[in-house]
């Protein structure tokens, strides 16, 4: 994961983020080594349309998953606004422009 660039091609890190308008749930642990909870908080702060939720945990990476109920109703109340016409023309809109990033959002949601 470290060697994959999602600006490669593309133009501007920083721009490319701020033109996504595919609303993004972010959820780091504070104690994740992997996912480090500051990174997490940059991407939430440079994406155009993100909401960042951070769980205060002892578990590490693990942590997503021993204290996945931490996450379970700011993730329901996310999607539930979140789940508007504009949301699928959006992500319809957003697919189509950056189709890697997508499959790798969608590889990295299928390891979780």
């Amino acid at each position: 994961m470290d060697s994959h660039d999602l600006a490669r091609g593309r133009g501007d890190y920083l721009d490319l983020l701020n033109r996504l308008t595919i609303p993004v749930f972010i959820g780091a642990i504070t104690s994740d080594a992997l996912y480090v909870a500051e990174e997490q908080r940059f991407l939430a702060r440079h994406l155009g349309n993100s909401r960042y939720y951070e769980v205060d945990s002892q578990h590490g990476h693990d942590g997503f998953l021993i204290d996945a109920d931490k996450f379970s109703q700011p993730l329901i109340d996310f999607l539930h606004k979140k789940t508007r016409p504009d949301f699928i023309e959006n992500l319809r809109n957003d697919h189509e422009r950056y189709p890697d990033f997508f499959t790798a959002a969608a590889i990295g949601s299928s390891l979780i």
